[in-house]
């Protein structure tokens, strides 16, 4: 796993090495992991083929925080294909007792693809959608199973999540 992440990275890096000088500055509101839950996301593309983000937002429980790379695999189409990884919140788990409720907020990996639809004559607004796979630590099947073996869970594990986001650019070069 790791070797294909470092494999990814060096092919993203490689290709934005060779890309053009297309510098922008999105930012923007959304739900889903690349944005901390319901919240922003600011991504900054030093080329147009990669990008860095931070997403800062909400997740149900508190502050949720992500950060990650996107790589744009046809990034002068109006439709533009995604890549993503990222590293941060990818699953809450709450807990009802007697004396109160909690919150279990687990770190992580997750990958995705989506597209970008750029809006506008001169693109300078998009709407992501995403399709993500987060890749859970065992401390939340650990305690996801406790609690299964103890108690009563209400919500299934869902495999993928969605996320959906509207970013406008302040800076572009």
């Amino acid at each position: 796993m790791k070797h294909s992440i470092v494999l990814w990275l060096c092919l993203v890096i490689a290709n934005a090495g060779t890309a053009q000088n297309n510098q922008a500055l999105f930012i923007g509101p959304g739900f889903g992991f690349d944005h901390g839950g319901i919240g922003a996301k600011v991504e900054y593309q030093p080329v147009k083929y990669f990008g860095v983000f931070a997403g800062l937002g909400y997740n149900l429980a508190n502050v949720g925080l992500n950060g990650g790379i996107v790589y744009n695999i046809l990034p002068d189409k109006r439709i533009t294909p995604v890549l993503t990884a990222m590293y941060g919140y990818n699953a809450i788990m709450k807990v009802k007792y007697l004396n109160g409720t909690d919150y279990g907020v687990y770190n992580g990996i997750t990958f995705g693809g989506g597209v970008d639809f750029k809006l506008g004559r001169n693109k300078k607004s998009k709407i992501n959608v995403n399709l993500l796979i987060p890749l859970r630590e065992a401390a939340f099947f650990r305690d996801y199973n406790h609690i299964r073996e103890n108690g009563t869970i209400e919500q299934d594990i869902f495999p993928v999540a969605f996320s959906f986001g509207w970013n406008f650019a302040i800076f572009e070069k």
